[in-house]
């Protein structure tokens, strides 16, 4: 499953770019359940890599415009849980700030990428929704709250990934947009409550910045 020694990728974009090719031309498209999952990184001789590059390939997978592919989405959201778990439980500091960065900018990135689909009513999957969808529950149901707790997670505490979300033009409006009601998103409003606090503890540069949005 490991792809290539991190000491190869020489920047952000170049890992993006490692990445996407393995997504496009290596991820298979297969079931996978959470017990499946949970055992195949339990054997993982290369824990935690595996973890952050297969759930890094999913991620920009979900990224891309054109791919709204059901069985995808539904192995990614097993992988938010299982990154989010391992940095609630994490008992070492192994390369935590290289994996912490890397996962910040990519769920940032694709929370922007939600936000512009949502305007554009884009796919069902989207919408904004007053009343409850007739496709009850939708594939991303919840979605929004998973990764936005997924993200305090990663900026609790961490000065240098809060302010990677600010520098990712765009991220912190996605946020403050997800406080709208939304019924197949009911627990959003809160998990952006709870984000921002994230976001904003000790670090008056987001405080400010937040502050001048309009």
């Amino acid at each position: 499953m490991y792809l290539f020694s991190l000491n190869e990728v020489s920047s952000l974009n170049d890992l993006h770019s490692k990445l996407s090719f393995y997504t496009i031309n290596c991820l298979p498209i297969e079931i996978i359940n959470d017990l499946s999952l949970i055992n195949l990184l339990s054997y993982s001789s290369n824990y935690p890599h595996d973890l952050h590059i297969l759930f890094s390939c999913l991620l920009i997978s979900q990224i891309n415009p054109n791919n709204y592919n059901q069985l995808n989405l539904r192995l990614f959201r097993c992988l938010i849980n299982q990154i989010n778990n391992y940095y609630i439980n994490q008992q070492d500091l192994f390369d935590d700030n290289h994996y912490r960065l890397m996962i910040v900018y990519l769920v940032s990135k694709f929370l922007c990428e939600i936000h512009r689909r949502r305007l554009n009513n884009e796919h069902k999957w989207y919408y904004l929704y007053h009343e409850i969808p007739e496709e009850h529950p939708l594939p991303t149901f919840e979605l929004f709250s998973e990764l936005l707790c997924l993200l305090g997670t990663l900026t609790y505490n961490h000065i240098d990934c809060q302010n990677q979300v600010r520098q990712v033009s765009g991220t912190i409006e996605a946020i403050l947009s997800m406080t709208q009601i939304d019924l197949n998103q009911p627990k959003s409003q809160a998990c952006v409550t709870w984000l921002i606090k994230c976001l904003t503890e000790s670090n008056e540069e987001n405080r400010n910045y937040i502050k001048q949005i309009k």
